[in-house]
């Protein structure tokens, strides 16, 4: 589930948000993206703490709510939605985010051209369509990342992205997912996300000895990737059915 710009501090988004929805100043990519990395990683900081602390679902409708008395306030729309999904994600609650990607929605149609809205939305309806296994929200998370990629065409994590609406949908398409874990290993050959689930798509097509070579670069690239032996198992099962 990258590339944010945004006016919104996620720090004073999610601590705003826990502590009444307080919205910061501005931050660029480089420091959003050190603090995702916080966020996913530092279980034992205080901003995590932070982030991890519940909100009362009063707290969530009373905010929900004033943006839905002011739906012209753009900023609100945005910065709201964005710290919405950001909890959402955190929280595994797909309530929350779908929550999220209608605020989003909502702004997207005062500012259409707007990347972190559009990014933002790609995210929430990715994660909808995992969380529930929605192939329709994953079909409207893969139009906001094509469209983010036709202005960031060498962003391999948000190429990778694309490629698992294609992983993850019902039925999957293999394919395309292949088609699109290509493009970003050729952006990035040491794409880890990329080398991962290109190996599970080749293994389900029955391309194993492709699968197998993807899983040496991922081997060589990460030795101690936690999913490699899984990703082996995956392509012997596939071998033995074939054998059979």
């Amino acid at each position: 589930m990258q590339a944010k710009t945004i006016l919104l501090s996620i720090a004073g988004a999610i601590i705003g948000f826990v502590f009444g929805f307080a919205v910061a100043n501005s931050i660029n990519r480089t420091e959003l993206e050190k603090l995702r990395v916080e966020v996913d990683s530092a279980k034992t900081t205080k901003m995590q703490d932070e982030a991890d602390a519940d909100l009362s679902a009063d707290e969530i409708r009373s905010k929900i709510a004033e943006a839905d008395r002011n739906p012209d306030n753009f900023a609100f729309q945005k910065n709201l939605g964005l710290a919405l999904y950001k909890y959402g994600s955190i929280k595994n609650d797909p309530a929350i985010i779908s929550e999220a990607a209608r605020l989003l929605e909502r702004a997207s149609t005062l500012s259409e051209k707007d990347p972190e809205i559009n990014i933002g939305l790609a995210n929430a309806w990715f994660d909808i369509g995992y969380i529930n296994k929605d192939s329709v929200a994953l079909q409207k998370a893969r139009e906001r990342y094509k469209t983010e990629l036709v202005k960031s065409p060498d962003d391999a994590g948000m190429i990778t992205d694309l490629g698992m609406t294609y992983f993850l949908e019902d039925p999957p398409d293999d394919i395309q997912a292949v088609k699109e874990f290509k493009r970003a290993l050729s952006k990035d050959p040491k794409n880890e996300k990329a080398l991962q689930f290109i190996v599970q798509s080749l293994a389900r097509q029955g391309d194993k000895t492709a699968a197998a070579a993807y899983l040496q670069k991922l081997r060589e690239a990460y030795p101690s990737d936690e999913s490699i032996e899984g990703l082996a198992g995956q392509i012997n099962t596939s071998l033995s059915k074939d054998l059979k």
